[in-house]
């Protein structure tokens, strides 16, 4: 049995996405093919526009045999955090043979120099870094200064290779598996379709981020009016396989997206309690003590989720950067929950969102092999789960129902308990 994994988001699912699992099974030869996948919430630092179930029936049916949740805290963190906590997923699972993951270049070799180089985390290097940092320059460009001051001969090479965000998560994923000290193989893929940040929309491929814009700009997001529905449905559907174009619909014919807005009241009653109680912001992941003067000073000009960030951004933070530490504040993740998760050598334990009824032998196979509790049901947890890990899962818990809370103020839906959420396609 040949097992590959892929890492994603599906943020929404869109016709890029079928083509990666369609190639991520043809390039690896697998038998299978394994999805980690982002929650309610993503490493932007924002909520996912729709849930995680709607994702990961798309998944399901476009080429992913299991789709299993990546947890809160690895979703919501940096790219560092993110591909670490995937990839260790992956790993400890036991029968992953290969990821598959897809970047700007083919280049494997200059890759894995690059994540080599990233990992040695020399004296000189960390002399540099901390330098550039100092003159308020973000992490990631400084990190690119870094890496020229060290290797001249290379800098175009790393600096072009570090400005695409995609082979950015691709230099994460090789740096991971190479601290796991792990036999997976890494097969990079050429990237189709448009660019990470490119609003082009060109037929059949778009990027995730023009998909947003074209939804969350629309007149008839939340109308009920048919031929409103219809008008924005046939904008997406040169976009989409039409299975993962129907799973946004829902029962009485609503396409209910999660915008980052919605984060604007919840977030501020967060902020004007904590700021109240005098609880110290740094206690949460990612907020240094720069980031907590920037937000208690600036919180009688809060507004929104969206402007609020802005308002707190400065050259030396990223836009990301901010906007997930806003996010681990309203959803309760400190850095002390970071510690516990290093602590546990990663997530020991995996949810599963979906599963194909004909993977069943998959299943059996990770059963026997995986060094982590697959978890189908929620009510297992509790039996299966150390109270430390139980900490971790209950910030899943909790963020999803977070989510539900967002989904109820925008539409008026009432709110579905995570423990009664069945695996997607093992039910069905």
């Amino acid at each position: 049995m040949k097992v590959t994994g892929v890492i994603a988001e599906f943020n929404p699912f869109h016709n890029g996405h079928a083509y990666f699992l369609q190639e991520a099974r043809r390039l690896s030869g697998a038998d299978y093919c394994v999805a980690v996948m982002s929650g309610d919430f993503v490493q932007r630092g924002v909520p996912a526009i729709t849930d995680k179930y709607r994702r990961t029936r798309a998944a399901l049916e476009n080429g992913a045999d299991l789709v299993l949740e990546l947890p809160v805290l690895y979703a919501s963190a940096s790219a560092e955090g993110f591909a670490y906590g995937a990839v260790s997923i992956l790993h400890r699972l036991g029968i992953i043979d290969s990821i598959v993951f897809g970047c700007e270049t083919e280049n494997l070799s200059l890759l894995l120099d690059a994540a080599e180089k990233l990992n040695e985390e020399s004296p000189v290097f960390q002399s540099f870094l901390q330098s550039h940092i100092a003159k308020g320059i973000s992490f990631p460009a400084a990190r690119i200064m870094a890496l020229r001051d060290c290797f001249p001969q290379k800098a175009g090479d790393y600096e072009k290779l570090l400005a695409s965000p995609n082979n950015i998560l691709a230099v994460e994923y090789l740096k991971a598996l190479q601290k796991r000290n792990t036999s997976i193989r890494p097969i990079p893929l050429l990237r189709k379709n448009n660019g990470y940040h490119s609003r082009e929309l060109t037929p059949p491929y778009a990027s995730a981020e023009a998909l947003r814009k074209i939804i969350f700009e629309a007149p008839s997001v939340r109308s009920k009016n048919t031929s409103d529905f219809h008008d924005l449905f046939a904008s997406l559907e040169p976009f989409m396989p039409a299975s993962a174009l129907q799973s946004l619909i829902t029962e009485d014919d609503r396409f209910l997206p999660v915008e980052e807005d919605l984060l604007s009241i919840s977030l501020h009653y967060r902020l004007l309690s904590l700021s109240g109680k005098n609880c110290p912001l740094t206690d949460f992941l990612d907020v240094n003590q720069d980031l907590s003067n920037r937000i208690l000073n600036r919180l009688p000009g809060y507004t929104t989720f969206t402007g609020f960030s802005n308002l707190c951004k400065t050259k030396d933070m990223t836009q990301a950067r901010i906007n997930r530490a806003l996010l681990h504040i309203f959803l309760d993740i400190r850095k002390e929950d970071s510690a516990l998760a290093a602590a546990l050598d990663g997530a020991p334990y995996v949810r599963m969102l979906g599963c194909k009824k004909d993977a069943a032998p998959l299943l059996s196979a990770i059963k026997e092999t995986a060094s982590l509790s697959l978890i189908s049901k929620p009510a297992q947890a509790q039996k299966v789960l150390s109270p430390e890990a139980r900490r971790l899962w209950e910030l899943d818990i909790h963020s999803a129902h977070l989510y539900q809370m967002l989904l109820t103020g925008a539409y008026q839906l009432p709110m579905i308990h995570e423990y009664q959420r069945p695996v997607c396609g093992l039910t069905d």
